[in-house]
């Protein structure tokens, strides 16, 4: 909009309740200590897929001898899909399905949780 040779640019903001998603990659058997970004390429990407294709990935929070701690916000009451990725290592979702790289888990956080908590576990490795 011009006014009195002033441009104002005037936009719509809408915010969305989040909650938090908490996720445990477990890995009893230690193939992340073993092989985790010791070399190109070995990495683990843990992400939510938008509409628009965009990958948000998660925060890692901690990690320790039996796994990672990782974390981010997702909209309440709205499915999202949560993509794995790694060339090297194997998991199974929290229902003990094997999960293909880059295949997506769905997951909604109820709208009466702050938070939701799932755990993926490390199977195997390449």
């Amino acid at each position: 909009m011009n006014f009195g040779g002033f441009v104002y640019e005037i936009f719509a903001w809408r915010a969305t309740k989040g909650a938090s998603l908490k996720l445990r990659v477990a890995d009893p058997n230690g193939f992340l200590l073993g092989f985790l970004n010791k070399l190109p390429g070995l990495g683990l990407v843990i992400g939510a897929r938008t509409p628009s294709g965009f990958l948000q990935p998660t925060n890692l929070v901690s990690a320790d001898d039996g796994g990672q701690n990782l974390e981010m916000l997702l909209p309440i009451g709205t499915a999202v899909n949560l993509n794995v990725f790694s060339q090297i290592f194997q998991f199974a979702d929290p229902n003990g399905t094997q999960l293909g790289s880059g295949n997506p888990y769905s997951v909604m956080i109820p709208t009466n949780q702050s938070f939701l908590g799932l755990t993926f576990t490390v199977t195997g490795h390449n």
